[in-house]
């Protein structure tokens, strides 16, 4: 083994080793410096102290050491119970334990059957310790805080806002009624209904919201109309505030036209309705349309039914009574009616004169006959056409 690699690797060991010391050594150096800083000004000697001791009792009492006595186990008991406790923090834990086979087992029903504990004895030994030098009162002294009952009635300022709403309310309904009360079909001037006369907007366009708000909840858009119909005549410009109390009137009227109307005539005006405002016409507007859309799928159901019976109804109106002089009954397609019955026609003078029955011109059947041949009979054909015929037919008759 050479040298160089035997002194490699002796620095590679030895070398980490010292680094991990020198940095060991320099923060525990620096971690006293840090306790002997922080704790310096409070901190005193033990030799200082044991030169102390005797001059000590003969001295004034400090202010802050006025509270410390010295305490006999007859004069306060419950600060030699340190060793009693249960088995929590250091030591004494198993002293008062009872032996394994006494103790039962976990889970078992022995562990609901355990009296409760008392307060007395689980109370912490600290705690009491502190109270009796701090010169506090213990907690089973303390007699129980009682909470007051909590009032029934509003305090002063929700109790005013209440009673505030209320009378708007009331003054609004007031407004309405007597609006409804005066405005009348037969009254001819409306001036009564609204004073108008010398009245500046604002006040008109107050005593309108009043009366709009009075209307809500017996859905009457004629009012909404009436007033706008009056602050126009009267021109008063309309307020937003008021175009958006017609508009809810209409929607809770479920009025969408009266509605649609108002909006168009605030836009005209020059005000832009909220968003709140357009979102329940859109809606009013969606539910109508739903019903319409309902509506329209239980119409066809019902639709045979209805044009039956109104079929009915119309046969039995137009249906006539059979008569005996009604003409014969053409059809416009098919095989045509048979001809009607010639009608008797005078023969000229020089064939006789005279008229010939039927029986005359019949003639007897004979082997020797031609095939009869009938005449195409033509609705409508001329008189004169229907004489040609029959005289042809009687003349070859008679031959």
């Amino acid at each position: 083994m050479e040298i160089t690699t035997a002194l490699i690797w002796t620095l590679r060991i030895v070398l980490p080793i010292i680094l991990f010391c020198i940095y060991f050594r320099f923060q525990s150096s620096k971690d006293d410096q840090l306790l002997l800083g922080s704790s310096g000004k409070n901190k005193y000697p033990r030799s200082k102290l044991l030169a102390h001791r005797k001059a000590v009792p003969g001295d004034e009492v400090p202010k802050e050491l006025a509270t410390v006595a010295l305490k006999t186990q007859a004069e306060a008991p419950e600060l030699f119970q340190g060793g009693e406790r249960s088995g929590k923090g250091k030591g004494g834990g198993k002293k008062g334990r009872e032996p394994r086979e006494d103790r039962p087992e976990k889970g078992g029903k022995d562990r609901d059957r355990r009296p409760a504990r008392d307060s007395e004895k689980t109370e912490k030994p600290k705690r009491k310790e502190k109270d009796a030098e701090n010169g506090s009162v213990p907690v089973e002294t303390i007699p129980p805080v009682q909470l007051a009952e909590v009032p029934t009635e509003l305090p002063p300022s929700a109790q005013g806002a209440l009673d505030l709403k209320e009378s708007e309310e009331k003054m609004n309904l007031e407004s309405f009624l007597n609006y409804v009360a005066f405005n009348k079909k037969t009254q001819a001037p409306t001036s009564q209904v609204l004073d108008l006369s010398g009245a500046s907007a604002e006040r008109a366009n107050a005593e309108a919201q009043m009366v709009l708000r009075g209307s809500m909840g017996f859905k009457r858009v004629d009012v909404a109309k009436d007033l706008f119909a009056q602050l126009d005549a009267a021109s008063v410009e309309v307020f937003a505030t008021t175009f958006t109390l017609m508009i809810e009137a209409c929607v809770v009227a479920r009025d969408l036209k009266s509605a649609s109307d108002f909006l168009m005539k605030m836009e005209a005006s020059g005000h832009s309705p909220n968003s709140e405002l357009l979102d329940k016409v859109l809606d009013l507007y969606s539910n109508q349309k739903s019903q319409k859309d309902v509506s329209k799928l239980k119409e066809p159901q019902n639709e045979g039914v209805v044009d039956g019976e109104f079929d009915m109804e119309a046969m039995s109106l137009t249906r006539q009574k059979l008569k005996s002089d009604a003409p014969i009954f053409v059809p416009s397609f098919g095989i045509p009616p048979p001809p009607p019955k010639p009608k008797p026609v005078e023969e000229d003078d020089e064939e006789g004169g005279a008229n010939d029955s039927p029986s005359q011109s019949r003639t007897r059947l004979t082997s020797a006959a031609k095939p009869f041949e009938p005449n195409q009979w033509t609705e409508g054909a001329p008189a004169e056409e229907q004489k040609a015929e029959v005289r042809d037919k009687k003349a070859w008759s008679k031959h």
